[in-house]
């Protein structure tokens, strides 16, 4: 009887195991965002139900010409990120009113961030002021936006952010309180939202209240109090406007989508913002995915940023504008602020290292994958070779940087370890080892146990 029961146990318990979203704000939440189960090891709660955490080694690197390249391959699972670790600065729990819980962390050679969701978000910043180089600021980030959680039919519900302000820090006056770029009031802000639908919005706020604005209409999209312009799909500043939205044109090979409670890899794409006087240009995996230039002059940025002569501080954050009961976790990798080759040159744009045209959801193959520049001092020069050209798809095994391979872990290693996280799996081990001994002892008694044990034949 024992024998039929265990089987029944244990399939009446694999339910348990499968994929389900998040319910409530609580240990026992899978964030959205979240692969379960995972091919790779990670927590499947809230990070900060997990306790203490390790500590990360510094992994940025500096370049003589002011340049900032990370690739976070530390290689050290379930570490801290908190304020001033591994060079940066730590903006948890920003809000526009409501209590915002987050924690940044560092796992399978990327860095993370879970946050849940009312009204705010949070943000992390190299610890280090960077100028506009020959009249352009370069800033790339590897992110996986398109996440099905973080969007539905009726709007985006999250979306990670790559901003730049004049400011060091968020300031207590706040420009416009639905995006992380508006929390820099007083002092001069751009940024983008990367939103799950593959559509960029951009938008840039002034130090101050504008005299005059078009009232969020054309040109330029200005609304008070200090918003200068907004770009997307549909809405454009300068004499040239491409893309910015796949129904407007931009690739729709560039920018990938995970599906339904898949890994991040799948979606983990290299955005790259360009920003000039009278310009921007994005790309998304080194394919040209969105430009706006030829602004008039109220819309430029100022000369004296855009000289160089005042800095600026970067930005890569996570933002939601309603509150709903769910935790969301974020996976970026690779950052970089002016990056440059060994030659001092800006380095051209480039591709994801999952980013593989041509393979299913054109992804690598995780044999294939190599998670970017490798761990090196702080003032090492990295070594890189050629990126892919702008305007073009990077080739499969383009990955600038390539160093330590990512790290894989067999499905089922993984599913096993991950099990190990969630309370009923040691409520079904118990129950299947119980049934083990049980069966094992009947066994004992039907074969006649005690009468061997006192020598009977």
């Amino acid at each position: 009887m024992l024998l039929g029961v265990l089987p029944a146990v244990v399939l009446g318990a694999a339910p348990l195991f499968a994929a389900a979203p998040a319910q409530a704000f609580n240990c026992a939440t899978v964030p959205v965002g979240q692969a379960n189960p995972s091919s790779e090891v990670e927590p499947l709660q809230p990070v900060w139900c997990l306790g203490s955490m390790a500590a990360e080694p510094t992994t940025r690197q500096l370049d003589r010409w002011g340049g900032w390249q990370d690739a976070f391959q530390t290689n050290v699972q379930n570490g801290h990120l908190d304020n001033g670790d591994m060079g940066y600065r730590v903006f948890d729990g920003l809000s526009n009113g409501d209590a915002i819980k987050a924690r940044h962390f560092v796992n399978n050679n990327h860095w993370m961030l879970d946050m849940s969701h009312d009204n705010g978000g949070a943000a992390l910043s190299p610890n280090q002021a960077f100028h506009f180089e020959n009249g352009k600021l370069v800033i790339e980030g590897d992110v996986a936006a398109g996440i099905p959680g973080y969007f539905s039919p009726e709007g985006d519900i999250v979306w990670p952010e790559i901003d730049w302000s004049t400011s060091p820090t968020p300031t207590a006056k706040v420009a416009d309180g639905l995006y992380l770029y508006g929390h820099f009031g007083g002092q001069w802000a751009a940024g983008c939202r990367l939103n799950g639908g593959r559509n960029l919005i951009c938008a840039m706020e002034a130090d101050q209240a504008l005299s005059t604005t078009t009232n969020d209409k054309p040109p330029c999209f200005s609304a008070p109090a200090a918003r200068v312009f907004e770009l997307s799909g549909f809405q454009a500043c300068g004499t040239t406007h491409t893309g910015f939205a796949t129904d407007f044109g931009a690739s729709k090979a560039a920018w990938r989508q995970c599906q339904t409670n898949q890994m991040d890899m799948y979606c983990r794409d290299r955005f790259r913002l360009e920003w000039s006087r009278d310009g921007f240009v994005a790309y998304v995996n080194g394919i040209e995915y969105a430009r706006d230039t030829g602004w008039p002059g109220y819309a430029q940025i100022p000369a004296s940023i855009v000289s160089g002569q005042t800095p600026v501080h970067v930005y890569f954050g996570e933002w939601g504008d309603f509150s709903d009961t769910n935790v969301y976790r974020f996976h970026w990798g690779r950052i970089a602020v002016n990056p440059h080759d060994a030659s001092g040159a800006l380095l051209a744009p480039s591709a994801a290292p999952s980013y593989c045209p041509g393979q299913p959801q054109s992804t690598c193959a995780m044999s294939m994958q190599s998670s970017g520049t490798a761990a090196a001092p702080a003032s090492a020069m990295p070594a890189m070779p050629s990126a892919a050209p702008a305007h073009s798809q990077a080739p499969a095994h383009s990955m600038p940087g390539a160093g330590a391979a990512h790290v894989e872990t067999h499905v089922f290693v993984a599913a096993a370890l991950n099990g190990g996280q969630q309370p009923m799996f040691w409520i079904v081990l118990g129950v299947m080892l119980a049934g083990g001994a049980a069966v094992g002892a009947v066994m004992w008694l039907w074969f006649g146990g005690p009468r061997r044990a006192n020598g009977g034949g």
